[in-house]
C-alpha cells in the first residue's frame, strides 16, 4: 500500500463541472480527424516527390534497400523541391495535429484507466515531439544539398551509422 502523499500524488484530479480541458471538444475533435488525415497526405507526397522523379529503375532499388530514407528524399528534394518540401511541411502539419490528438484520447482513456492514460498519452507525444525534431534535422539538411559534394557527408558520419 503506497503512502497516502504519493497515493494523492498519482490521482488525477477530477475536472470541473464546466467541462472545460485541454485541447478542448472542437480542437481535439478536430485534431482526430485531421491528423491522420495530413499525416497521409504528407506520406503520399514524399512517395510522389520520389516516384514521380527522374529516377531510374536501379535508383530506386537502392533507395528501397538503404536502412533510412534520407539518401532519396534528398534525391527527391534535388530533383524537384516543391513535392518534397510540400510532403515535409504537410508531415510537421500532421505530427503537431497527432500531438493534440493523443492527448485528447488519453483524455477520453483517462476516466477509466487513469495510469494508463497518462504514461501511454505522455509517451505518445514525446515520440512525436522526437520525430518533430528529426524532421527539422531533415528540413535543415535540404538546402545545404546544393552547396556540399554528395561523398562528404557519408564520410563524415560515424562507422555506426
Amino acid at each position: 500500500m503506497p503512502h497516502p502523499a504519493i497515493r494523492a500524488w498519482t490521482t488525477i484530479p477530477a475536472l470541473p463541472r464546466r467541462g472545460i480541458w485541454f485541447p478542448g471538444r472542437l480542437i481535439g475533435g478536430s485534431a482526430l480527424v485531421l491528423g491522420p488525415l495530413a499525416w497521409t497526405v504528407a506520406l503520399l507526397l514524399r512517395h510522389l516527390a520520389l516516384y514521380a522523379g527522374p529516377f531510374t529503375s536501379t535508383q530506386l532499388t537502392w533507395f528501397d534497400r538503404q536502412e533510412f530514407a534520407a539518401p532519396s528524399q534528398l534525391a527527391a528534394y534535388q530533383a524537384n523541391p516543391v513535392p518534397a518540401l510540400a510532403g515535409q511541411a504537410c508531415f510537421v502539419a500532421g505530427a503537431l495535429l497527432l500531438c493534440l490528438a493523443y492527448i485528447t484520447l488519453a483524455r477520453l482513456i483517462a476516466p477509466r484507466c487513469p495510469h494508463l492514460a497518462a504514461w501511454g498519452g505522455t509517451l505518445t507525444v514525446l515520440g512525436l515531439f522526437a520525430r518533430l525534431y528529426f524532421a527539422g534535422v531533415d528540413q535543415t539538411a535540404f538546402p545545404g544539398r546544393g552547396h556540399i559534394r554528395p561523398e562528404i557527408p557519408a564520410k563524415r558520419l560515424p562507422r555506426w551509422l
